[in-house]
């Protein structure tokens, strides 16, 4: 285990470790800090100095999803430090999208265009001005001309997700739209996981109802999913799944869809609280089919809990003493 001071060393150094050192490295912290061995400050002191000498996107992929689980865990915690965790995604990313760009040329490696989506995807979800800006700019102009050049495809569920998530009804239904009568497959998946991305009470109630009223089968446990992710979102879905419960069950009595849908929507809960309301729901249930990914639901909701209580001071000390 390393403290703080050493981490940073190591992250000032990460250049010269192999890819498959620096992957773990970063993969390690993390689970050092959600594991109680080490304070989860140390772990982002060290991702942010990572980040500024890497340009792999599988190490800044773990580091994505290092503040993905950090911002999905503090869900509600106060929005000081939800904006703060933001603030330190966008300001990592923010140079790399400096130095590459937003288009994609076509003789550049996969490796560069993976890194370049990584990096506008992270920035964008996390709020980045400029980032957001861009990104809208671009969804409006598709809107405006269907100018396919205006959204390259590695970006496009980047940029429809910001749209609806920064915007209001206009981009919500302009999604809807493009669902309905999609150019190719991948808009419609891009376009239907944007729709619950939104902020907006009103338009969140509106993507609930798309789950039940219009999502196929073979896409209702992502588009359960989607909406779990999205922290504005996260209890709305879950009350919803209580009072639909009978219904999908009926719906997915002859496969595992069911099993899918409860993991994905109870396991980014973050306090005791939550995991025995879950648990008291499912007491009288026949638990049968799907006992194993409930189990692992809960094991996720006890382990966001302790990981949040452990650090919750930890967080906000270490945001407080780099702003």
């Amino acid at each position: 285990m390393y403290d703080s001071a050493t981490l940073i060393q190591i992250g000032k150094e990460i250049s010269k470790f192999s890819l498959d050192d620096r992957i773990g490295l970063v993969s390690d912290a993390t689970t050092l800090s959600r594991c109680g061995y080490s304070p989860t400050s140390a772990g982002l002191a060290f991702i942010s100095e990572v980040a500024k000498h890497e340009d792999n996107y599988l190490v800044l992929g773990g580091i994505i999803g290092t503040l993905r689980d950090l911002k999905s865990v503090w869900f509600e915690e106060p929005e000081h430090i939800r904006n703060a965790i933001d603030q330190m995604c966008a300001k990592i990313f923010a140079p790399h999208i400096e130095r590459l760009g937003y288009s994609f040329p076509d003789n550049e490696s996969s490796e560069i265009a993976e890194l370049r989506a990584t990096v506008i995807g992270a920035a964008a979800s996390a709020g980045h001005p400029q980032v957001v800006k861009e990104l809208r700019d671009r969804f409006d102009k598709y809107i405006a001309t269907t100018d396919e050049s205006a959204i390259p495809g590695d970006i496009r569920g980047s940029v429809f997700a910001t749209a609806v998530q920064h915007g209001g009804v206009a981009e919500f239904e302009a999604c809807l739209k493009i669902f309905a009568n999609p150019p190719t497959p991948q808009h419609t998946n891009s376009a239907m996981l944007a729709l619950f991305s939104t902020k907006d009470d009103a338009l969140l109630q509106r993507s609930a109802k798309f789950i039940f009223e219009t999502a196929k089968d073979q896409d209702i446990a992502k588009c359960f999913a989607s909406l779990a992710s999205n922290p504005k979102g996260r209890r709305l879905v879950w009350s919803c799944f209580q009072a639909n419960y009978d219904a999908l069950l009926t719906r997915f009595a002859a496969n595992f869809t069911l099993s899918s849908i409860i993991r994905a929507v109870i396991k980014d809960f973050a306090s005791e609280k939550d995991a025995s309301e879950v648990e008291s729901f499912f007491k009288t249930k026949d638990t049968t089919k799907y006992s194993q990914n409930l189990r692992q639901g809960l094991e996720s909701i006890h382990a966001n809990a302790k990981w949040l209580n452990k650090d919750r001071k930890d967080v906000a000390d270490y945001f407080a003493k780099i702003q």
